[in-house]
């Protein structure tokens, strides 16, 4: 028996598998041992249970002056260490120091744009007041990071008071994300200093913001009042507490009726900003909102945007406020209200079949382009096909779960949420958009690069990797993966699989390896297979049409996969007499094999043959028919 059990743990050792039988996969020193010990992290793909996760409650107090674009703000932060490590040191993240004259940056930036970064004018931590401008001090700026080292450290299950006043000013060149679209609007984000992650996996997440890559945050508690002048509007993550105090009473009362009306009412229309009949928050009181348990706090403001209201339900008994707030001449914007009020619905009934999280939902729209999502609110760019508006106001939505609800690292694992976003909502496009196949275009798009150096294993860390690599491994060849895998498995068995790995990891931090781990245990099936060639190897995707043999009971197709990627099988057949049959596979039938031979029954004589479709995607398309038989 001993030497049985030792020729079964070598035997282990020698093929990688871990004794729990989940994990043949890759994982290096960085990740195994976690799995291996098994307190935070298992080869079942749930939280151990010494899991753990930091967070605090912030309340804080802004100003911002449009005119010169100045933003002040003070803090005072309450951070808790729930991790079983004693903290000597806290690491808040100063975003806009991206602006600091000889920052890095991703992406070269208009000088006219670089200031003097994030100006610290006050901290103190406990009971110590620091000189953050003393470079002798307890404080050192290492790009976009402050690193604070303490005199007393953290003890596990202490909480540490922070209380911080700083000031900026908002990007009017080179707005990355966020910044001032006119001389009175602006979208405010990555605006207060932050506290990084403390986890289990790297401890103090101290990467530096460069631009590209976005969040990956503790839930925290958010308390805030928002000073601007008399006239102007604030939309923001989680609910407006004073609404009676900053609208006027007809205002008041249609965001009142909003919260039980299917139908987009306008707060503020075309008609009424350019009579100038109403003035928004006369006695120029601060916007008090609150929000809790989630990764960030963001807001926008504006004297003369549109702003639509109404709610949907998405669950019984809960429903969502949905906004839209957009320029006013804007009229291509009036149907982003319900556009995002119809992506909330389906995400939250149809598919994924989620109800959406939070209490709140606004659509901020600029005419600057592009689009970025936050907690409760997005900044979206200005979109004239209504197609587009659909697939990006459903896609910034659908960030709602992932990263925000579930807590991933995308500034290591961007496919984790980017590639989600994009997949997710693909159901409720195609139906609310019916005129575009989106899937068509993310598959055109990978299509360009599919098999160039650029086109890369997707577990490649993502702050590794920039511009088209980038944007690959983030977006559409993950998006495309777990499109195949919904395919592979099925709706039913998907879902079932995706509400495991929900349950399990909401309001926590997910490695990639528990995402594979739930599909692995929940559908009973060891999908490693498919994993690998996907998220780790240097596969592409190209299959190609081989021999086509004539048989009594039809035709017999081979099909060889030269690229590496499991994908769904199409062929179509159409015969002399004009007579076509079509054929489909998943990808499962890439399981150990590189070449398949797909029958076509009662196919008679072939004129043309065809292999995959719009939506499957294939670099080489020059191997894909076969006619003139």
């Amino acid at each position: 028996m001993k030497y049985a059990m030792r020729l079964v743990m070598f035997l282990l050792v020698l093929t990688g598998l871990s004794p729990a039988g989940a994990d043949d996969l890759y994982m290096g020193t960085t990740f195994r041992p976690l799995y291996e010990k098994g307190l935070t992290r298992g080869f079942e793909g749930r939280p151990g249970t010494a899991y753990w996760i930091n967070h605090a409650s912030y309340r804080i107090d802004v100003t911002v002056y449009p005119e010169t674009r100045l933003l002040k703000g003070q803090a005072e932060i309450i951070y808790t260490n729930e991790s079983p490590d004693t903290l000597k040191t806290l690491v808040m993240r100063l975003y806009q120091d991206i602006y600091r004259k000889g920052g890095a940056r991703n992406s070269p930036m208009d000088p006219l744009a670089l200031t003097d970064g994030m100006e610290i004018m006050r901290l103190k931590v406990g009971d110590t007041l620091m000189d953050t401008d003393d470079p002798h001090g307890q404080t050192r700026r290492r790009g976009t990071n402050l690193i604070i080292t303490l005199k007393k450290p953290v003890l596990p299950g202490e909480q540490r008071r922070i209380e911080i006043d700083w000031k900026y000013y908002i990007a009017e060149k080179s707005p990355i994300r966020s910044g001032m679209y006119d001389e009175s609007s602006a979208f405010v984000a990555y605006w207060y200093p932050q506290l990084a992650v403390y986890d289990d996996v790297f401890g103090w997440d101290m990467l530096n913001y460069t631009g590209l890559q976005e969040f990956y945050n503790d839930f925290h508690d958010f308390d805030v009042r928002i000073h601007l002048p008399a006239g102007y509007s604030v939309w923001a993550t989680g609910m407006l507490q004073n609404a009676g105090e900053v609208l006027p009473s007809e205002q008041h009362e249609l965001w009142s009726r909003a919260f039980e009306s299917d139908n987009a009412r306008a707060i503020l229309s075309q008609k009424i900003l350019d009579e100038d009949s109403v003035f928004i928050n006369e006695g120029a009181a601060a916007w008090h909102y609150k929000a809790s348990h989630v990764p960030d706090f963001a807001f926008a403001f504006s004297d003369h945007y549109a702003w639509d209201i109404r709610s949907v339900e998405v669950e019984p008994g809960r429903r969502t406020l949905i906004q839209a707030a957009y320029p006013r001449d804007d009229e291509t914007q009036t149907d982003v209200c319900d556009i995002a009020a119809e992506s909330i619905a389906f995400l939250s009934g149809d598919f994924p079949a989620i109800p959406y999280p939070y209490p709140a939902m606004t659509v901020f729209v600029s005419k600057n382009g592009g689009g970025m999502e936050f907690p409760m609110i997005v900044n979206d760019g200005s979109v004239s096909r209504h197609s587009r508006r659909v697939s990006l106001t459903s896609h910034e939505i659908t960030h709602t779960y992932f990263p925000f609800m579930m807590g991933i690292n995308e500034r290591r694992f961007a496919f984790m949420d980017e590639g989600m976003a994009v997949m997710l909502p693909f159901k409720a496009q195609l139906a609310l958009a019916p005129e575009e196949n989106i899937i068509a275009r993310r598959v055109k798009s990978y299509n360009r690069i599919g098999g160039s150096i650029v086109d890369l294993p997707m577990m490649i860390p993502s702050n590794e990797l920039t511009g088209r690599a980038y944007r690959n491994a983030s977006y559409n060849r993950p998006g495309m993966a777990y499109e195949y895998l919904r395919d592979m498995l099925g709706d039913a068995l998907f879902k079932k699989a995706l509400h495991d790995y929900v349950k399990n990891w909401r309001g926590r931090h997910p490695l990639p390896y528990d995402f594979f781990f739930t599909f692995n245990r929940v559908s009973g099936r060891n999908l490693n297979w498919y994993w690998k060639p996907w998220f780790f190897e240097l596969a592409y995707a190209d299959l190609a049409l081989g021999t086509v043999t004539q048989t009594a009971e039809g035709l017999d197709i081979v099909v060889e996969n030269k690229g590496g990627l499991p994908l769904p099988v199409r062929i179509s057949v159409t015969d002399r007499e004009g007579v076509e049959k079509t054929v489909e596979k998943t990808a499962a039938v890439w399981r150990g094999k590189k070449k398949v031979t797909v029958h076509v029954p009662e196919a008679g004589h072939p004129a043309k043959v065809v292999l995959g479709d719009e939506t499957i995607l294939d670099a080489d398309n020059s191997n894909n028919i076969k006619e003139d038989f």
